[in-house]
């Protein structure tokens, strides 16, 4: 999907799970997909697709430029985990609110988070946190709004906002400092 005019945001709701198999560019525009949405949203409960509901990006790009990049699992019925890959944005808000155990937010291997802009994380107290590509680039605050164990890494200097972790928080800058 190429958004050739900026203005134009694009907004992708699901029952239950969203895969997204090819690049997203919305020419500085927003971008967000909801998964598990509710019925006051259009959702018929007995269309839901069986399983856990997932937000899988593995293996493509999404590209806003400079407007933000919003992903979330809501709180209906069984959630998985949010998987991002090559993201870049102004911003970053992802939430997986998804209640059952193991709804984590992951990066996957070798892909690659350039956030310009604030990077808002949350993942609920019991779920974990793993954005640990050594390439990403978060060059605004990260604000972990809820996490159990959480694993960021920067390739440069990383800049940490309030945050709110349950568990373990390893945080790694690459060539650059951490700070608060």
């Amino acid at each position: 999907i190429n958004v050739t005019s900026g203005g134009a945001a694009l907004t992708l709701q699901a029952g239950r799970s969203i895969d997204i198999n090819a690049k997203i560019t919305t020419n500085n525009s927003n971008l967000t997909l909801t998964a598990n949405d509710t019925v006051a949203n259009g959702v018929v409960n007995l269309q839901r697709s069986s399983g856990a509901a997932t937000i899988n990006l593995t293996g493509i790009e999404i590209n806003t430029g400079s407007a933000t990049f919003t992903a979330t699992i809501s709180t209906k019925s069984t959630s998985g985990d949010i998987t991002l890959d090559n993201v870049t944005a102004g911003a970053l808000v992802i939430s997986n609110n998804g209640a059952t155990a193991g709804s984590d937010i992951l990066g996957n291997v070798g892909g690659v988070l350039t956030i310009t802009g604030v990077t808002t994380l949350a993942a609920g107290s019991s779920n974990d946190i793993t954005l640990d590509t050594s390439t990403n680039n978060f060059q605004g605050a990260v604000v972990i709004t809820s996490g159990e164990d959480v694993t960021l890494v920067d390739a440069n200097a990383i800049n940490l906002g309030a945050s709110t972790v349950s568990g373990t928080y390893v945080v790694t800058a690459t060539s650059g400092n951490i700070t608060d």
